[in-house]
């Protein structure tokens, strides 16, 4: 939880910046393409959050190969991170960012989990039923879980529906536990 809270922090003190600075569009991009690089080498963070690294190597590090590829905003940011000790924390910073970007614009992530692939027409009803919901534009990311055996559980915000089989079963069960402590 406190990882969270510190992101959250970071983070949007990080956007209102950029905001007010007209480049939150850049910064979300760069801040996307650090996720990526730490996705396809992880060997970039191992270094960065090392206890056994000094700060100026690391500082020196972003400088090298950061600066010709990302925004002076988002140097300065991974320094100050470096320097608060706060640079283990950058992926979820990464994340509350875009997260506050997409509400920024209208936009809401909603995960929908099922047992097989939905369709395309399933995908556009959901999607129009979730913004009616919501009242924003939806981006509809999907996951396959057998576990769920059927039907589908949709995470949309901090909001969780769940008309999955599983759900169902669960709720029935302690329906009748239920009953059967009001009987006795």
């Amino acid at each position: 939880m406190l990882d969270i809270a510190v992101a959250r922090k970071y983070a949007k003190a990080l956007f209102e910046v950029s905001l007010r600075e007209g480049n939150a569009d850049r910064i979300s991009s760069d801040l996307h393409s650090l996720l990526e690089l730490r996705d396809s080498d992880p060997s970039f963070m191992a270094f960065l959050v090392s206890p056994e690294v000094a700060t100026d190597p690391k500082h020196e590090f972003i400088g090298a190969v950061f600066e010709p590829r990302l925004d002076p905003m988002v140097i300065g940011f991974l320094r100050l991170l470096v320097d608060k000790g706060r640079i283990v924390n950058l992926p979820s910073i990464c994340e509350v960012f875009q997260i506050l970007s997409e509400e920024h614009r209208g936009l809401v992530r909603a995960q929908v989990i099922s047992v097989t692939p939905i369709s395309a027409s399933q995908e556009t009803k959901l999607k129009q039923e979730l913004g009616r919901l919501s009242g924003k534009e939806v981006i509809l990311e999907s996951k396959l879980d057998p576990s769920i055996l059927g039907g589908i559980i949709v995470h949309l915000g901090d909001k969780i529906i769940d008309r999955s089989v599983r759900g169902g079963l669960k709720s029935l069960n302690h329906h009748l536990m239920e009953q059967s402590t009001a009987t006795n």
